[in-house]
């Protein structure tokens, strides 16, 4: 988590919208804070900070407090592998507005 620096793991089939034990939401594949917990068109969970989507690659950005802010990365996010495939929506939010 980047509040509280709890270690998260997702379930197989989650999106990646987190929510933490703190209270903390934020994007699981990258650990970004969400801007705003209002849904939108794109994201029943609402703004994320970054752009990786709900069903996005799990990446590393550089600097995450930057991608939070607004910041344009100087190099693309790199891609981390994941043991795990995501293979469907568990997400009950997410489920219900596909």
């Amino acid at each position: 988590c980047p509040q509280c620096s709890e270690l998260i793991e997702r379930q197989e089939g989650d999106c990646n919208h987190v929510i933490c034990r703190c209270g903390c939401k934020f994007c699981y594949a990258c650990g970004v804070p969400y801007l705003s917990e209002t849904a939108t068109a794109d994201n029943t969970h609402g703004t994320p900070g970054c752009q990786c989507g709900l069903w996005g690659d799990v990446v590393q950005h550089a600097n995450p407090a930057d991608v939070a802010a607004g910041v344009p990365e100087l190099a693309p996010p790199v891609p981390v592998p994941v043991p795990v495939p995501v293979t469907g929506p568990n997400c009950l939010s997410c489920r219900r507005n596909k």
